[in-house]
């Protein structure tokens, strides 16, 4: 294959765009994660509410700073200036010398030029100050880091299509529930306030109560759970109830896809950890009223941890596992009403503050020199017997016949 097609695709304006993209949303989303980790650890942060919002902001985050950018930048990535060199085949010296080689020049733009062929020097625009900036001096690395991307992104979705697919599986084998679990499902959603309750189905193919669905959430609940106590299915149904009141259905969602993207940044598998522990400690709090009311709910979780032995878990979606059960009676045993079950004011404005900083400010990229935007791939003839210099110091003199 044509050796200009390889240096096309590695040098394209496009390419490396978007690969100055991935790179500066993974090391923001990395700066996030580690900043909020390190503050909720140095301070003893425990409001489980209050922390998954702040993390679902973080996770968001990055795939803002992939759209559209951030409008006000504070580190800068910068594409410093290098020469580009001619690739094409070695020269003939039997091959007439009026012949020049083709050269990847940067664009120029049309206007009056000198007597010696060069275009008039042009006060170049500085680019907008920034604390600190990072240049970055290879454009066919980050070409290579884009095609990587993509075929990364190909697979981790493949597997999240398949994932849907097999739960819409289930949910079409699903059975409905009788007028005892019904009874009970609608009872508790008035007592929580929930007009509009996801449908409730009965699959023999998971293992605990699942939620899922970004705008059409459904409830399963196991088959082995239900002839269950009316105490003990209240509280599974309050706890999904809870789910969908916080719309952690569609934070689950949004989690996923930061996760296919970003499928390489280990700081987007933590952040999503973070998230859904703390989703699920929230949705325990808010359904206790009493520490013997914790102490009860936490028996019946343990009594669902072992009900789960030999039984399939979903594959994607707001499900307890054995390591989440776990973690969630242990919780309910430690002083939980020391926990608050809900955002208070100060909390809600300081969430949206903690939003709205975020996606004012970040980190930015810096795509051109001056005022002459990047363009690498646009092909030139040098004329014969003129010096062509470009902005990036590329130069070339025909020989004299």
């Amino acid at each position: 294959m044509d050796s200009s097609l390889f240096s096309f695709l590695f040098s394209g304006s496009i390419h490396t765009e978007l690969g100055i993209r991935v790179l500066v949303a993974s090391v923001e989303l990395a700066f996030l994660a580690t900043i909020l980790g390190g503050v909720c650890s140095v301070f003893r942060i425990r409001g489980p509410r209050f922390l998954s919002c702040l993390w679902a902001v973080v996770l968001i985050k990055p795939l803002v700073t992939l759209a559209v950018g951030s409008p006000l930048v504070l580190v800068r990535f910068e594409i410093a200036p290098e020469v580009i060199e001619s690739r094409g085949p070695p020269r003939d010296p039997s091959a007439s010398p009026q012949q020049s080689e083709i050269q990847i020049l940067p664009r120029q733009e049309s206007g009056p030029t000198t007597t010696a062929g060069r275009k008039p020097a042009r006060p170049s625009s500085q680019p907008k100050r920034a604390w600190y900036s990072i240049p970055l001096t290879r454009g066919w690395m980050l070409a290579a880091i884009t095609f990587c991307w993509a075929g990364g992104i190909c697979i981790g979705g493949l597997r999240w299509v398949l994932g849907g697919y097999r739960l819409g599986c289930m949910v079409a084998r699903a059975g409905a529930p009788d007028a005892r679990l019904r009874g009970i499902y609608e009872d508790e959603a008035r007592r929580r306030g929930v007009p509009s309750p996801p449908d409730l189905s009965v699959s023999p193919e998971v293992e605990s109560p699942v939620i899922f669905g970004a705008f059409r959430p459904i409830v399963l609940l196991p088959a082995w759970l239900v002839e269950g106590k009316e105490g003990k299915l209240r509280h599974l149904f309050s706890h999904e109830l809870a789910h969908h009141r916080h719309r952690d259905a569609l934070v689950l969602a949004v989690g996923q896809l930061s996760l296919v993207l970003f499928f390489f940044n280990p700081f987007a598998h933590w952040a999503y950890r973070q998230w859904l522990c703390n989703a699920e400690l929230a949705c325990d709090r808010s359904l206790i009223e009493s520490e013997e009311e914790a102490r009860e709910y936490a028996r019946e979780l343990f009594s669902v941890l072992e009900g789960m032995r030999m039984r399939q878990a979903a594959l994607s979606g707001l499900y307890a596992t054995r390591h989440q059960i776990g973690t969630r009676v242990n919780a309910l045993l430690e002083n939980p009403m020391l926990v608050p079950s809900c955002l208070g004011c100060w909390g809600r404005c300081f969430v949206v503050f903690f939003a709205l900083a975020l996606f004012l400010f970040g980190f930015g990229m810096t795509e051109d020199w001056g005022d002459d935007p990047l363009c690498i791939g646009t092909f030139e003839k040098a004329s014969p017997s003129v010096e062509t210099t470009g902005p990036v110091g590329i130069s070339e003199r025909s020989p004299n016949p």
